[in-house]
């Protein structure tokens, strides 16, 4: 297995490249009958910690008969028919100081578009299988805001290259939707750039997800700590608080304390992790994602060395679209996921077998039930929380099964599609690779001496 150094240069050759970008501008729905809606969007309680921005970016190379001079255009004039369609998208988040919760306020300010020239070509970017820390510079930042909630809740940019390629980054919060959402957005948006109409027909309403009147939980929630047990000054890390809406806008920046690396897995690597989840007869089945988040949760609690007694957890989002009764409406576009949350002692997790983290991972999938979700809905209603994402906790978030590759806005399908190089140190991002090989990448976060031992731990029995 090949290691990928995203910030020593170890393996990335640097790239002094200039990217000169134009100011920012607002864009707006098309017409005023777009914005008659001015009713706050409710957010569900699994939403009040997802008040951050997912960025993402997508490179093309250059069409000969094409060009790339008109793309901007194209994109800015799909974002004004999206907004047509998506009226959130234009609003800012808000603080219900009545409530104390988030909400989003249709206030059509507009989404955030840019565009931008790198002197660089597609090529000399070097290897578009793994995101290089210089792809960051094509995804949009906030411009001139001064609370969080003035971001923008839609951000794009694009950037030319002078191979006549271009890069289009996206900057969207989390409050909008899931990973299922985004995508319908996506094809959507893909439809309006090449002249068509909207694939799929938008659904916001949230309330079908408000806790019980009066809120009974039945359950223990450990994927929540309850915000009268933090201590003075917790930080949730990416997780949001209500109040964080009015908190003073930090760009995200990279953790001083950590690196960032890329690892990928090859199809003969995920196969072995699979075979060897199974191969003691605990297990019948294992998925690649189980497979392998197993494998990196036992790894990374090797790494970091935790006291024997120390509960580790893993915690990853599950679709609980078609677990509840009625199940959400097809084209539902929200957060329509859960937290599952494995837990196990570290020295259960140093001195087990493959299978052990898997089943806990399985387990953890199997407790998400109608039952237990509408407890957890009423449990933070009750007691207001947020995910214990620390040190021995991280999330484990997959793009496995999203096909943003298919992503053609006209100019073909992209060369690299994906996250930029993760600054969010509690997550874990799992996603293609883009060779169509059936090989995927992984990228995570950790101080280097803990990254150290968690490459040769998580290093591959063949």
């Amino acid at each position: 297995m090949g290691f990928v150094d995203d910030q020593s240069g170890a393996v990335f050759k640097q790239l002094d490249y200039d990217v000169v970008l134009e100011e920012p501008v607002l864009v707006k729905p098309s017409t005023e009958a777009a914005c008659l809606n001015t009713s706050p969007l409710f957010l569900s309680n699994f939403e009040q910690g997802l008040a951050f921005t997912v960025e993402t970016v997508y490179i093309y190379g250059a069409v000969a008969d094409k060009g790339n001079e008109k793309v901007a255009d194209v994109m800015k004039a799909a974002l004004v028919k999206a907004l047509d369609h998506y009226d959130i998208l234009g609003g800012r988040m808000k603080l219900n100081d009545v409530e104390n919760r988030i909400e989003i306020n249709r206030n059509y300010k507009g989404a955030q578009f840019a565009t931008a020239s790198c002197n660089a070509t597609v090529a000399e970017l070097g290897d578009l299988n793994i995101p290089h820390p210089f792809f960051r510079k094509f995804v949009p930042q906030a411009h001139n805001v001064s609370t969080v909630e003035d971001v923008p809740l839609m951000m794009i940019q694009v950037t030319t290259f002078q191979c006549g390629g271009f890069a289009i980054g996206f900057g969207m919060s989390h409050l909008l939707w899931d990973g299922i959402g985004c995508f319908e957005f996506f094809m959507n948006l893909v439809s309006f750039a090449r002249g068509g109409e909207a694939v799929y027909t938008p659904k916001f309403d949230r309330t079908m997800l408000k806790a019980r009147n009066p809120p009974t939980p039945k359950y223990d929630h450990p994927e929540y700590i309850s915000l009268d047990k933090l201590s003075p000054g917790f930080k949730a890390g990416t997780f949001t608080k209500p109040e964080t809406a009015k908190a003073e806008f930090e760009a995200i920046a990279a953790s001083q304390s950590c690196i960032t690396k890329t690892i990928p897995f090859t199809l003969q690597e995920l196969t072995a992790l699979k075979k060897q989840a199974m191969e003691d007869g605990v297990l019948s089945k294992a998925s690649t994602f189980e497979a392998v988040s197993g494998h990196v949760w036992q790894a990374r609690t090797k790494a970091l060395e935790l006291e024997p007694t120390h509960v580790a957890t893993l915690m990853y989002a599950v679709d609980i679209r078609k677990r509840l009764q009625p199940n959400l409406p097809s084209e539902f576009c929200g957060n329509g996921v859960y937290s599952a949350c494995a837990r196990a002692t570290c020295l259960e997790l140093q001195t087990s077998s493959p299978s052990f983290p898997v089943k806990k991972i399985q387990e953890a999938n199997d407790i998400v039930t109608e039952d237990y979700i509408r407890s957890a809905l009423d449990w933070w209603e009750v007691y207001r929380g947020v995910p214990p994402i620390i040190g021995d906790t991280f999330y484990m978030t997959s793009w496995l099964k999203m096909p943003f590759y298919s992503i053609d806005f006209g100019w073909g399908t992209p060369l690299y599609s994906g996250p930029v190089a993760s600054q969010m140190v509690e997550f874990i991002v799992l996603f293609p690779n883009g060779k169509n090989d059936g090989g995927i990448n992984l990228i995570l976060s950790l101080p280097p001496p803990v990254m150290a031992k968690f490459e040769q731990y998580v290093k591959v029995r063949l």
